[in-house]
């Protein structure tokens, strides 16, 4: 289970992914992140989760905040390093670098609940996300 908290410029409007952050602040013009403080990096994963992934696997994501539940669908590639100390960028594109968790997402920032946004705008709201892989 990843904890992760809202920031005061949490907007959510990226159309082709969404990303959570171990970085304690946030500009506006980072569009794509819906949550800050993240208790986990791409590189600290769980290892069975990472190898899943390379595989190519299936995983479901499960974002929790306040009354709000949303269920995602994603996929791996054998080309993720999950390299990145401080961000998981989940992708709509097949597009993987150090940063990415899973590609073939199939939700994106912008097409989050709005409610989620207004929730994730305060500081002390928590968002726990959970990654279940799919066999």
């Amino acid at each position: 289970m990843i904890q992760a908290w809202g920031h005061a410029n949490v907007l959510g409007n990226h159309r082709t992914t969404f990303q959570f952050t171990t970085e304690q602040h946030l500009t506006p013009k980072g569009d794509c992140i819906i949550a800050v403080r993240a208790t986990h990096a791409a590189s600290t994963l769980p290892e069975e989760l990472k190898t899943h992934l390379k595989t190519g696997g299936q995983v479901e994501l499960k974002l929790a905040c306040g009354d709000i539940l949303l269920k995602i669908r994603g996929q791996g590639h054998p080309d993720m390093t999950f390299t990145h100390d401080h961000d998981m960028v989940f992708r709509r594109s097949s597009h993987v670098d150090g940063r990415t968790v899973t590609i073939n997402t199939n939700m994106t920032a912008a097409q989050m609940p709005r409610e989620l946004m207004e929730l994730l705008q305060s500081p002390d709201q928590e968002i726990t996300l959970e990654i279940t892989i799919i066999n």
